[in-house]
């Protein structure tokens, strides 16, 4: 099992040096790239056998993008208090096992979603067992015998039941095995067993209704939820499950009681002789089912149960596992099907190449890679044809589980743009497919319903980053030649999903935690941000939304100038653009004590143009949530991120070339900064390793000519202090693939500049590498990435850089010319090098280079 302990710097070196004694060839990675994938890295946060602050992985099995990720749910009721937290991923490190559920979502933050048809092993009499009541037949695992691996994960129960798993795309199966067959043996169905949000019972999931039919060995149903993360109305999920044991049939029987998902009955239901039960809308009752098996003298005392889900019918669920999992595959062939996918649609996109540097043997590393590869492509969740509310005769993609675009537009999907460019198109079109048949695309959506919207619409930036990339087709400067490697999209449907978002206001949902309402879809406050061009306190998140509406609106410009819009379309999307500027505030300023004063910082700001600084610092967020200026993000931190699309605006607003510099320096200075939430939270610095608004500042070095090197310092620092292999491999919530494509970036040595077509250059942590490009399209190509005498204790720094045997003299590349392919080849040498001074500065709005 990996180590608890947290990483260093130091000690990851130590790691390095150690692990590659113990490295594999290139001819083994070619086959099993999947042994380098570690599923349980990020399950667990800093302090030992809690989830707090940790990564929230998802450590079940699942297939590329699946329906079907079954996986163990767990609770910390009845644990210390220090340990207790909710299980977003059911999984928790000491965390007592209440059931094996067919739905769950990977490393997200916010209250829990899924965790929804569901068995449980009992062993033994029921005397003291409640079947409504989860806390009298939860079992603690042992940690020394958990498993995880691509395609299984098992575990063992303290009562010895021991509990293997796989899974293809929309059915599973779970092999329960019991210590003996001379107790009774069971397996329980309760249709209202969900993840719960127990430190916020207004997020928490409700079971609404269902109905279960028992058959031989067998049974079928339906089962509806609302609430969650997403707030969800009453959606339905259809099962159906076939069992098969060689110590003989089950007896089937059906029980209900009056249903409270926050307390659970103090009198036991009744198991009754009925082979089938419902529970209407309404009628607030709770329904399951229990299969016995009686005490026997058989040696061998397993029950496998093969589950399929669907959102069409049960019928559909019964033709999933006939599909794909017939009763000619053993859970072995499953598993080795689930390496094959895993291998040939992900892992193999990024190739170590055994150049005889011995960083290329090296396992931790490699770890680190393949496992970040894996997590970036369990969501979202591909729901095509499993859509019951779209009546359309396009088959349209249908992707759910966008957890949420927030955090993953600016290197999430840039990434899957040029490794899982088919997948990438699909995600596409199903965000356009969202508005088409529901109203707005999504910024967040689970449980096929959007909610919840953080900041801007950032499904408007997605669409605008990949046009310009793939079509070439953008104003000024962006204007290249392009590849069209995106495809399938209908790019005026786009512009008009986009347009809308920009353009109606949508209708306000009430909201908990977030006075003004309007997070499921859409931008709220929209009318103010129209009629003053920002939004005032008078709505929350004024600073933050503000910001992102006006970076979504480049994107929209980018977007309807490729299209060739009308002039006046161009003209409003083009002055939407600055917006931000209105709120920034030139004389808001602080001091970082033994460092200086820093001026200029986003500001609330009043209707009358008046600045708004009650309870207002620089350095904090305010609160940091849903009700507060700005969200889950410190002013200093989004200052940074203001403008993508005008980062020479910004510096001028910081103060020109040396000020930004010493700014920027400072946002890694520990002891300045304060908490954005425990679960976002990772050092002291104003820099917040593990917060998405922070993720661009590390490579913005890059925008002054001659400090690339400042970059590689930098963010070999974060990589070594906040990234490991370890179970707290992840500086918090991994947000669904976000801080694993962070990671990904920096071990390849790029970082994207998202909606501009740009890459920064940093340094690549590998001798060699080789990604594949545009896989599976027309444009497909390969890039190699070489650094030349890299090794990690001194030649760590570029001091040239050659793209294709051309001499790249700026900080950074454009996507045409990255997509090539090709040989990216960095020279590598024990001090920084200014290889960069000469060259040309990112692109700006403000300074005409997209007119």
């Amino acid at each position: 099992m990996p180590s608890r302990s947290a990483v260093t710097c130091g000690s990851l070196l130590s790691l390095l040096a150690l692990s590659t004694s113990f490295g594999v060839t290139a001819a083994t990675d070619a086959q099993r790239l999947t042994t380098y994938v570690d599923p349980l890295i990020g399950t667990e946060g800093p302090t030992p056998g809690s989830a707090i602050a940790g990564g929230n992985a998802f450590p079940g099995a699942a297939l590329p993008w699946g329906m079907a990720k079954p996986g163990i749910d767990t609770s910390y009721l009845g644990l210390a208090p220090g340990l207790a937290v909710d299980v977003n991923s059911g999984y928790s490190p000491l965390g007592n096992l209440t059931a094996v559920s067919m739905m769950h979502v990977h490393g997200t933050g916010g209250a829990p979603t899924y965790g929804i048809i569901s068995q449980m092993p009992i062993y033994g009499s029921l005397d003291a067992v409640n079947l409504a009541d989860n806390t009298t037949y939860w079992q603690n695992r042992s940690l020394a015998a958990e498993r995880a691996q691509v395609g299984r994960f098992s575990t063992s129960l303290l009562n010895g039941v021991n509990i293997s798993m796989s899974a293809s795309s929309h059915s599973a199966v779970v092999r329960y095995d019991f210590p003996s067959c001379d107790q009774e043996r069971h397996i329980l169905v309760d249709l209202t067993h969900v993840l719960p949000a127990n430190s916020s019972f207004a997020y928490t999931q409700k079971f609404t209704g269902g109905a279960l039919k028992l058959g031989r060995d067998s049974y079928e149903g339906h089962a509806t939820y609302s609430g969650g993360w997403a707030q969800a109305s009453a959606h339905k999920v259809y099962f159906c499950s076939n069992m098969t044991s060689v110590s003989g049939q089950a007896k089937g029987e059906t029980f209900s009681w009056q249903y409270d998902p926050f307390h659970p009955p103090s009198t036991k239901p009744v198991l009754r002789p009925f082979q089938s039960v419902q529970a209407g809308a309404g009628s607030g009752m709770g329904i399951g089912a229990l299969f016995t098996h009686p005490p026997t003298q058989a040696a061998q005392c397993s029950i496998e149960s093969r589950i399929g889900i669907s959102y069409i019918s049960s019928q559909r669920a019964c033709q999933h596992i006939r599909d794909e999992l017939p009763e000619s595959k053993t859970i072995d062939d499953v598993v080795a099907e689930a390496e094959t996918a895993w291998h040939d649609r992900v892992l193999n996109r990024v190739r170590v190449v055994d150049d005889g540097n011995p960083i290329s043997s090296n396992a931790t590393l490699k770890r680190m890679l393949y496992t970040a590869l894996y997590q970036m492509a369990l969501l979202p969740t591909d729901k095509t044809n499993e859509q019951p509310n779209w009546k359309s005769s396009d088959l349209e993609p249908a992707y759910d589980d966008f957890y949420t675009l927030w955090d993953l537009y600016s290197h999430t999907m840039p990434l899957y743009h040029l490794i899982f460019t088919g997948e990438f198109s699909r995600i596409l079109r199903s965000m356009i497919a969202i508005w088409k048949f529901e109203g707005f695309m999504p910024t967040g959506r689970s449980a096929q319903t959007n909610g919840r919207v953080q900041g801007g619409t950032h499904a408007d930036f997605i669409l605008a980053d990949a046009f310009l990339k793939s079509t070439g087709k953008g104003p000024g400067k962006l204007a290249a030649e392009g590849r069209n490697e995106v495809y399938g999209v209908d790019w005026q449907q786009a512009f008009k999903a986009a347009d809308k978002d920009a353009s109606v206001l949508p209708e306000r949902n009430a909201d908990p935690v977030a006075f003004d309402g309007a997070t499921k879809e859409g931008r709220g406050a929209l009318d103010e941000y129209n009629d003053y061009g920002f939004i005032t306190r008078n709505h929350t998140r004024s600073v933050s939304r503000t910001i992102e509406y006006a970076f979504n609106d480049f994107g929209i410009y980018a977007l309807a100038s490729g299209l060739k819009k009308a002039a006046k379309v161009l003209d409003r999307y083009r002055k939407q653009a600055s917006r931000w500027t209105l709120i920034w505030n030139p004389d808001a300023s602080t001091e970082l004590a033994g460092v200086g004063s820093f001026r200029g910082f986003p500001c609330p700001r009043n209707a009358d143009g008046s600045w708004n600084t009650t309870n207002y610092d620089p350095k904090s967020c305010g609160g940091c949530g849903w009700g507060d200026d700005l969200y889950e993000a410190k002013v200093w931190e989004t200052a940074f991120g203001s403008a993508p699309h005008d980062t020479a605006k910004l510096i001028e607003l910081m103060g020109g070339d040396d000020a930004f510099l010493k700014r920027l320096e400072a946002s890694f200075l520990p002891g300045f900064g304060t908490s954005v939430g425990v679960n976002n939270d990772a050092g002291t610095s104003l820099w917040n390793a593990g917060n998405e608004p922070s993720f661009t500042a590390p490579f913005l070095y890059n925008l002054v000519p001659g400090n690339a090197w400042r970059t590689v310092n930098e963010t070999r620092h974060i990589v070594d202090r906040y990234y490991s292999d370890t179970r707290n491999g992840y500086p918090g919530n991994v947000d669904a693939g976000a801080l694993n494509s962070w990671l990904l970036w920096n071990l390849v040595g790029l970082s994207p500049l998202a909606p501009l077509p740009i890459y920064f250059i940093s340094a690549p942590r590998f001798p060699t590498l080789e990604m594949d490009l545009f896989a599976g399209t027309n444009s497909s190509t390969t890039l190699r990435i070489t650094a030349n005498k890299l090794d990690t204790q001194s030649n760590f720094y570029p001091q040239s850089v050659t793209l294709n045997g051309r001499p790249v003299k700026r900080g950074w590349l454009w996507h045409h010319e990255l997509a090539q392919g090709g040989d990216l080849v960095f020279e590598m040498g024990p001090e920084p090098a200014q290889w960069d001074k000469d060259g040309e500065r990112v692109p700006s709005l403000s300074t005409g280079d997209f007119d």
